[in-house]
């Protein structure tokens, strides 16, 4: 049994003076990368906060845009109704004028005819 209990002791020194500062090793750089993970993770969330809130400005722009357009279709529809008023005003006026031209027809044969 000595020479197994050499062979143990040797292979804990091999673990000892190479396994065990290679872990330490790799230990230091898993958290060197969780702690690079932690603030890649920080600036992607402060990124995707600037986007939503670019979003939601996006967003509001679109509902201001709408109700702007809403106002001018409500613009757009007073001023063809006074368009059509302004049209159905000017046929009566015409019709008016003609009237008018005649009425003073029929009043001047009436004045030139003798009584």
């Amino acid at each position: 049994m000595g020479m197994a209990r050499e062979i143990v002791e040797g292979f804990r020194e091999v673990v000892r003076d190479l396994l065990i500062p290679e872990c330490k090793a790799l230990q230091t750089e898993v958290r060197f990368l969780g702690e690079r993970l932690d603030t890649l993770e920080k600036v992607i969330e402060e990124r995707f906060a600037r986007v939503d809130e670019r979003f939601l400005k996006v967003e509001q722009q679109i509902a201001d845009l709408r109700a702007d357009m809403a106002t001018v279709n409500g613009k757009l529809d007073l001023l063809l109704s006074h368009i059509v008023d302004f049209k159905t005003l000017t046929q009566v006026t015409v019709r008016l004028e003609m009237l008018e031209k005649r009425v003073d027809a029929l009043a001047q044969r009436l004045a030139e005819r003798p009584s």
